[in-house]
This record gives C-alpha cells, sequence and structure tokens, in this order.
C-alpha cells in the first residue's frame, strides 16, 4: 500500500483523516471528507492532490485528471513532482500518452531520483515499440528502487520483446523474490518457459497461479495447452474444461479441447466445441477449417463445403484449399475439386518460395 506524505503541521485535523482513509484504502470516504473540505477552502493545493489520488485510486479518471490539474497549476512546493507523477497515471489510464509521457518528462526533470516515474515513462516508451529506450528507463528505475516488483516485471516484459529471454526469465524471478503473492509473475514466467519448450517449468508456474487464484481461468487454458504438448491428454481436457467452467466465452479453450476429442475419437463432443468456438468467435477460420474436416471424414460434404469455404475466405488457408478439394471430389464435383488442388499447389509453390 502507497503512503501519500506525511503530515504537514499546517494541514487541518480533517485533512490529516482524509489522507488516513486514503492510505487505508478507503478511498470513496477519502473522497467525501476531501470534497467537503474543497467546498470550504478550494484554494488548498493539498486537497486538489489528494483528491486527485482518491479519484485516481477509486478508478474515477476524469475526475481525477480535473484535481490534478489544479494541484499542478498552483503548486510550486517540492509535491508538484508528486502532483505530476499521478497526473501522468491518471492520463495513462485515459490512454491518453502524449499527455502522460509530458507529465512524467517534468516529473524525472524535478526530482530524477523518482523511481515509479521511470518505470512508468519506461512503460509507455515499450508500449510505443521503443524498447531500447523503455529499457534504460526501468535499468534507471530499478538502481533507484531495486525492491520495486513492478519494474522488474515491466523489465522482464521488455527484455522477452527484445528476444533476451534468460534476462527476461531472471527478472521475472526478482520480481516473484520480491511479492511472491502476485499471481501475474508466475503467469508470465509460465507462457514464457512454455513458448521457449520448458514445459515442466511452465506447468509449475501455472500450478502456483492456481494455487494462489484457484478461478484463474487463463491459467488453466495455459496449462491445458501444456499439457497437450506433453502428450498428457487427460490432464490437458481436465484443464481446459476448468478453463471454459470459469470462462464459458473463451473460444480457444473450446477449440483447444476439440482437438483433444478429434485425437480421442469422440466425434461429437469435437464438433459440439468447435460449433461453440464459432458461435463465440464467428472469425474464427481455425475451427472452421476443424469442423469442414471432420464433415469431410463423416461423410456430410455440402457441410464440409460450407465450413471449408468460409475458413479460405477469413484467413486463405492453404490447407483448407486442399481439404475443400478433396470434399469437391468426394460429392462429385470434379471441376471445382480441380481448381481448389490447383490453388493449393500454387499457394504451396509460393509459400516454398
Amino acid at each position: 500500500m502507497q503512503k501519500f506524505l506525511l503530515y504537514p503541521e499546517q494541514f487541518s485535523s480533517e485533512l490529516k483523516d482524509a489522507v488516513v482513509y486514503l492510505n487505508q484504502g478507503s478511498y470513496n470516504q477519502a473522497i467525501d471528507k476531501l470534497e467537503r473540505l474543497k467546498s470550504k477552502d478550494v484554494s488548498h493545493n493539498a486537497i486538489s492532490y489528494f483528491l486527485g489520488v482518491a479519484y485516481l485510486l477509486a478508478g474515477k479518471v476524469s475526475q481525477a485528471i480535473s484535481n490534478f490539474d489544479q494541484a499542478v497549476e498552483t503548486d510550486s512546493s517540492d509535491n508538484l513532482a508528486e502532483s505530476l507523477y499521478f497526473r501522468a497515471r491518471a492520463f495513462i489510464a485515459a490512454e491518453k500518452r502524449e499527455q502522460a509521457k509530458a507529465d512524467l518528462d517534468r516529473c524525472i526533470s524535478l526530482d530524477p531520483e523518482h523511481g515509479q516515474a521511470y518505470t512508468y515513462r519506461g512503460w509507455l516508451s515499450f508500449l510505443q515499440g521503443s524498447f531500447m529506450q523503455a529499457l534504460e528507463d526501468f535499468n534507471c528505475a530499478l538502481k533507484i528502487e531495486p525492491f520495486e516488483s513492478m519494474s522488474w516485471y515491466y523489465r522482464a516484459i521488455a527484455f522477452e520483446s527484445v528476444g533476451r529471454m534468460q534476462e527476461s526469465i531472471d527478472d521475472y524471478g526478482k520480481a516473484i523474490q520480491i511479492d511472491p503473492e502476485n499471481s501475474a509473475f508466475y503467469f508470465a514466467r509460465g507462457l514464457l518457459l512454455a513458448a521457449l519448450r520448458r514445459f515442466s517449468e511452465a506447468v509449475e508456474d501455472y500450478s502456483k497461479v492456481l494455487e494462489l487464484d484457484p478461478k484463474h481461468s487463463d491459467a488453466y487454458y495455459a496449462r491445458g495447452l501444456t499439457y497437450f504438448y506433453m502428450n498428457l491428454h487427460r490432464k490437458a481436457e481436465c484443464d481446459l474444461s476448468l478453463s471454459i467452467e470459469y470462462d464459458p466465452h473463451n473460444s480457444d479453450a473450446f477449440f483447444a479441447r476439440a482437438l483433444i476429442e478429434c485425437d480421442q475419437g469422440d466425434t461429437n463432443a469435437a464438433l459440439e466445441d468447435l460449433t461453440c468456438a464459432i458461435l463465440l468467435d464467428p472469425q474464427y477460420a481455425e475451427a472452421y477449417h476443424r469442423r469442414g474436416k471432420l464433415m469431410l471424414e463423416m461423410g456430410n460434404h455440402a457441410q464440409s463445403i460450407l465450413d471449408l469455404t468460409e475458413a479460405v475466405r477469413l484467413a486463405a488457408d492453404t490447407e483448407a484449399f486442399k481439404d475443400r478439394a478433396s470434399a469437391y471430389f468426394e460429392g462429385d464435383n470434379k471441376d471445382m475439386a480441380y481448381a481448389d488442388f490447383t490453388r493449393y499447389i500454387t499457394l504451396r509453390r509460393m509459400e516454398d518460395h
């Protein structure tokens, strides 16, 4: 929990009480008390600053920015850098990144030891694709505040983006050492480990996420996929089913479970899951393709052609042309089969070159 300034002697007891509410996380109570104070003394800069912080942490971004504007306009004290820092965070929440960066630049120029300002500016650079600039800012932040877990986390993401995978893994580990109860750190490292095909280690991280958050649907989905790649299909199916239970709108989980059901020969279950995936995401080309192939295997040529046509329309899938050629051929439409197979051969040659 971040603490917001000490209590200078000139602060009234009411303002001190409001800051106590703020530090306790009772944001609405802090807002009520601060608004009453502001109606009595609109010129008190500290009230606007604390109101901005309270509104920001309560998720009321426009009110936060309005109060920070007042604080910045009237503040000539040492707290100006802090007002700029929090207004930048409000701008980020409002997706006003240029204004946020301008405030962070001013904050750092006033207070070159403001570690969190470097962290947020680094994150803005990362979002803009300036990965090396982001790394520079994260490095500055960590020199100033080496025990700030989010700075290690953000630098890990930046390292991953420039292909420095082991450094990324190391930084995720640092973040976890500082804040071992943050499930996001384990989840991000798990995704990276899985991408590197270090499946057993990835499973350990996903399992830790689920220990901390037993209803984390994305962790069940990710662990289920990892089990699938490890050929542990029973475990994979169990995890994917739990992912669907906690997030019934995850089309990818339905699709992945359908792949397992196909391998197990459970065609009806696979068709049902593929249909669910398509209903949830009508642009899901792979689901149309897979369902079209199943329909072809079942001898339903007309439905197979419809699904494979949709797959071709959505993604120009090379393999879908080949499968649709088979459906046309088995449906006794040799001309269309020849046209699709010719298209398939042409696309394959283009891909090979």
